[in-house]
């Protein structure tokens, strides 16, 4: 079985983009399964120069990308680039279809890392439309999954679709198979930063928006005087900067994300809607950074309480939180973080997701 890892249309797979958690996702997962054992073909825009894959297909240059994608404020919200509809969604996936129609093999899976953003490309393929290949959403954190095979990024994001779908659980006899991995990193992008004093800066990373809970964070300011809280990401931040010790700091990519989150006294994400997995807060967690959370969704997988951070459900909670949170101690935090959330780790669990999957494609083949 190859494994054929499509990029995501709207990014280049470059730590330039690490702001968008899918294009990290896809551009780590084909050298985590080459590490398998996997003969793993990624499709991409660029010289995919970032992307550890047995094979690279460059489906157009950088500047041809450029010129598709348009102009990029870097405080504008990437996920609106998205648009199966939009130019490069369009040209994108007709470089696709034509470069899978040379390589893709029957018993091959073709690995989906954004749901139906590839749908021009691979649908009218003969080999999908026969079921000769294995169609798989690998990292599923979005509300409309469209295949058989499902990996979620979290068995609470997993439960969240089965209520969603109306579904109570597998659907025994079915061709339906569906498994819960969390998303991985590279460790060598996420340092433990010695801390000589204790810092006194709370620090949000992502997506500035209501849903995740930023008015919880201008609530706790004047609350907390000592503190400095700082608000990074894409979006406007102006409403939320409500207390002279709020302050905003545009997007960062790349190192700057570990050098932002290893530096702080905590990370906070008081997300107020079911997180599929807030890969934010594991980014902190890898860099020794203990996290202060909301109480449900994916924080109750990632989250140890009491121990890497601490999950909190009333403004007094965050604030108690955010008051003990110097006394956990940050190389447990990373240790943890990085015995579960790091390529080594998660690896082995997608080898026996494509292991399991291969046994059932060829269990399909030979059975009458």
């Amino acid at each position: 079985m190859q494994l054929h890892c499509l990029q995501i249309p709207h990014t280049l797979p470059t730590r330039a983009f690490s702001h968008c958690a899918f294009t990290q996702k896809a551009r780590l997962f084909p050298g985590m399964l080459k590490g398998q054992g996997y003969h793993t073909i990624a499709y991409g825009a660029g010289d995919g120069r970032e992307v550890d894959a047995s094979e690279w297909v460059s489906l157009m240059d950088e500047e041809e990308h450029a010129d598709l994608l348009g102009p990029m404020p870097s405080t504008e919200i990437i996920g609106v680039r998205a648009q199966a509809s939009s130019s490069i969604y369009v040209q994108f996936n007709y470089y696709l279809r034509e470069a899978l129609k040379d390589r893709l093999a029957p018993g091959d899976a073709i690995c989906l890392p954004f749901g139906t953003a590839h749908d021009r490309a691979i649908r009218s393929l003969p080999l999908v439309r026969e079921n000769a290949v294995a169609v798989i959403e690998t990292g599923i954190g979005y509300p409309e999954p469209c295949t058989l095979y499902r990996v979620y990024e979290s068995e609470a994001w997993r439960h969240w679709v089965l209520g969603h779908e109306g579904r109570e659980g597998q659907d025994w006899g079915s061709e339906r198979m569906e498994w819960v991995v969390p998303n991985y990193y590279d460790p060598a992008d996420w340092m433990v930063i010695p801390h000589n004093e204790r810092p006194t800066t709370v620090v949000y990373l992502g997506r500035l928006q209501t849903v995740k809970g930023l008015d919880i964070i201008a609530a706790l300011a004047p609350m907390m005087p000592d503190l400095t809280f700082e608000i990074c990401g894409q979006g406007s931040a102006e409403q939320w900067l409500t207390a002279p010790n709020i302050r905003y700091r545009p997007p960062i990519t790349g190192h700057a994300r570990a050098m932002y989150l290893g530096t702080a006294l905590a990370a906070i994400f008081p997300s107020r809607f079911v997180e599929p997995f807030c890969g934010a807060a594991v980014e902190a967690m890898l860099c020794g950074t203990p996290v202060v959370t909301s109480d449900f969704g994916a924080f109750t997988e990632t989250v140890v309480h009491g121990e890497t951070g601490f999950r909190c459900r009333t403004i007094e909670g965050y604030r108690r939180a955010l008051r003990d949170v110097a006394g956990l101690d940050r190389d447990y935090v990373a240790q943890v973080a990085r015995s579960r959330y790091t390529i080594p780790a998660v690896g082995p669990h997608y080898g026996d997701v494509f292991d399991e999957l291969e046994a059932a494609m060829h269990v399909a083949q030979v059975t009458p």
